[in-house]
């Protein structure tokens, strides 16, 4: 991406942060600490930016010196240097303007360190022998010291690598501060079920954090499973407002107004959409709906083409459009559109999970049945595909006792 010469100077501030804090994660290893977004230093005089300063001076003057006196150590150790500088982003080579500093990118890094710490131990060992008395009950209790800690610090990362609600939970514990932690700890206790620790934790955050978008955006997605529509496209809207950049916000804002049947709201959104987005096919689609429902056959057709032109053959576009007409109640037309999408892919699972509903509500519960026993078989193992094979058990119980799906 296109970035200013003014703008390199603040960026490199952050790299050095970064840097320094990668540098003590390789030094004392803590428990996954999450994803920590670098916030912009004070100036180049704090003391973060000094602590990467001085981490590259000390990592130079070794190379230096190893060079010519311990090149298999100059190796690691400049292995090492070279994989923090696309970690650090010194140059924005992703991301502009933004460095996250997580443990799993320091992995590269540490296969260099490794090597740089077994050749210098092994040159201290060869150094050292000759002095001591019994070199090989040295070398046993280094090997138990150093398979201890081994197991010491795997012990304690298991304990938060269980699933990603613990796993969230250590980086929160690690770093309360950052607002990704919370949010993706949030997330992970939704999706475990937890909804009112979840918008415990959301409520919190929004205190401290009142004008960040993702977090607005993240109370409307847990207020759609919570099944409060309203609240939910209060979030989405919010988010938008915080300058939320991303289309999900709209595109959930639009259907969440048109479930809702405020049919002026939806279209505005869609609107909206289109001109902030305008590669992008969905809005055209949404617009095209809206347009047909006032009745503008020849604007609804040049949006529908137009959306055709974007993303040609793509089974989102009749599945997206499905969504929009079964909000009017347009259920036959809704899973017409359903189907369109599948004969493009008979694999999408958004259509597929969406007319297996449709059927549902309709009451054609056996045609609703085999529609879940094919979407349970394509799922992988895990929480997906338990969560599918579950409501499976539920309609085929309720097929068996004679209950309509529409009644229950």
């Amino acid at each position: 991406m296109p970035i200013a010469w003014g703008d390199i100077p603040p960026q490199g501030l952050r790299a050095l942060v970064a840097i320094g804090m990668y540098a003590r994660m390789t030094l004392i290893p803590q428990p996954a600490a999450g994803d920590i977004r670098i916030a912009p230093p004070a100036g180049p005089f704090e003391g973060r930016v000094l602590i990467g300063v001085l981490v590259v001076g000390l990592v130079l003057a070794g190379l230096v010196w190893l060079r010519s006196h311990h090149p298999s150590s100059a190796l690691g150790l400049g292995w090492y240097a070279a994989a923090l500088v696309p970690l650090s982003n010194a140059l924005p080579i992703y991301r502009t303007f933004e460095v996250y500093v997580v443990e799993r990118s320091l992995y590269p890094a540490l296969a260099g360190w490794c090597l740089f710490v077994a050749a210098g131990v092994h040159a201290l060992w060869t150094a050292a022998e000759r002095r001591l008395q019994r070199p090989r009950l040295l070398a046993k209790a280094l090997g138990g010291a150093v398979g201890l800690t081994l197991l010491a610090a795997t012990f304690l990362k298991v304990g938060a690598w269980r699933n990603d609600v613990t796993l969230w939970t250590a980086s929160f514990l690690s770093n309360p501060d950052s607002v990704e932690t919370r949010l993706h700890l949030a997330s992970a206790l939704a999706g475990a079920g937890d909804l009112a620790q979840a918008q415990a934790l959301l409520r919190e955050t929004a205190e401290l954090f009142p004008t960040d978008a993702h977090g607005a955006y993240v109370q409307g997605w847990v207020a759609e499973i919570r099944g409060d529509p309203r609240e939910a496209l209060r979030q989405y809207e919010q988010s938008i407002a915080l300058g939320k950049p991303e289309d999900v916000a709209f595109r959930q804002a639009a259907v969440l107004a048109a479930q809702a049947q405020d049919w002026g709201r939806a279209g505005h959104w869609f609107a909206a959409a289109a001109d902030r987005f305008p590669q992008a096919a969905w809005p055209q689609i949404g617009l095209g709906w809206y347009r047909q429902r006032e009745g503008r056959t020849d604007l609804a057709q040049a949006h529908h083409a137009r959306a055709e032109r974007l993303e040609p053959s793509s089974p989102e576009l009749p599945w997206f459009l499905g969504l929009l007409l079964a909000t009017e109640g347009r259920v036959g037309e809704a899973a017409q559109a359903y189907r369109a999408a599948l004969a493009l892919d008979a694999s999408f699972l958004p259509a597929r999970v969406a007319l297996a509903l449709l059927l549902e509500r309709e009451g054609r519960l056996a045609e609703a049945i085999d529609g879940w026993r094919g979407i349970a078989a394509s799922l992988p193992a895990g929480k997906h595909r338990g969560v599918a094979l579950e409501h499976l058990q539920r309609l085929e119980a309720s097929l068996g006792r004679g209950v309509p799906a529409r009644s229950r």
